[in-house]
């Protein structure tokens, strides 16, 4: 049995270190992964050459600006939200996996503007994430910095739902967690979770990429996808899988170690 949660304060300090750490250390592995769902060409070493031959090094690091400044507090939310979830639903897989699901919803109200700005930064051509959010304000209106919504919640409300259910089977029930405990745990669970949500995550980047009105739908982006056969489905799965699982180890393994020197100072 799980002992009890911590304080408020203790889980949103941590997940913000956490978030910072993860989100810097992960976004080339991130601008890799989109820009081979954005496609339907290419591997991961060839995106990597053409990304360093045509924007150099300051290519993998496109769109980090807005996932930093805006990623980090939505981390903080995040957590946060699952903590929340997590007491009232109580312990077990079905629980953790719909507390899961439901900070997601939570944390994508603030985080669907970032993922939108920082995909097309990543995909297109933008001097910085102020100038796609500028240019995208002014050509496409509010409501398309909130283009996918609903796929993103799919998509990421899954991938977490079944991120949480196998973490938390896997972590050790202490409350305090050290980093090299946590980082094995959540490196396998965002593995497995990354590879099953695959086919979902390349539908939403297809739908939040696309500029203009005229965008596929969330089920048009997975049928077009599936006429390319499974692996057409699993187009970046593979990079996918490179960039959650040490996403959610770093992120992760910081926020219990965090977590267990807050704790510990302040009792």
């Amino acid at each position: 049995m799980a002992d009890a949660p911590p304080p408020l304060h203790i889980t949103l300090a941590a997940s913000s270190m956490s978030s910072l750490v993860s989100r810097v250390a992960c976004h080339p592995l991130d601008t890799i992964k989109s820009k081979m769902q954005a496609t339907s060409r290419g591997s991961v070493t060839t995106c990597i050459s053409d990304t360093l031959k045509k924007e150099g090094a300051r290519g993998f690091y496109r769109g980090l600006g807005a996932a930093t400044i805006i990623g980090v507090p939505a981390g903080a939310l995040y957590f946060t939200s699952y903590e929340a979830f997590k007491r009232r639903l109580g312990d077990g897989p079905a629980s953790h996996l719909l507390a899961g699901v439901g900070a997601e919803a939570v944390a994508c109200v603030v985080f669907v503007p970032v993922d939108v700005v920082k995909e097309r930064c990543q995909v297109h051509s933008y001097t910085s994430s102020y100038d796609c959010f500028r240019t995208v304000l002014k050509k496409e209106g509010p409501r398309a910095l909130y283009r996918g919504y609903a796929p993103t919640l799919w998509s990421f409300g899954a991938f977490s739902g079944l991120y949480w259910a196998f973490y938390e089977q896997l972590r050790p029930s202490d409350t305090s967690v050290s980093f090299a405990d946590a980082l094995p745990c959540a490196l396998g669970a965002g593995a497995a979770a990354s590879w099953l949500t695959a086919p979902l995550d390349l539908a939403k980047l297809r739908v939040q990429v696309h500029r203009g009105a005229d965008g596929p739908s969330f089920l048009r982006a997975l049928v077009d996808a599936f006429k390319a056969g499974p692996r057409g489905l699993f187009r970046g799965a593979g990079a996918r899988v490179l960039f959650s699982a040490p996403s959610m180890g770093a992120s992760m393994a910081c926020f219990e170690q965090a977590k267990s020197l807050l704790l510990s100072s302040s009792s």
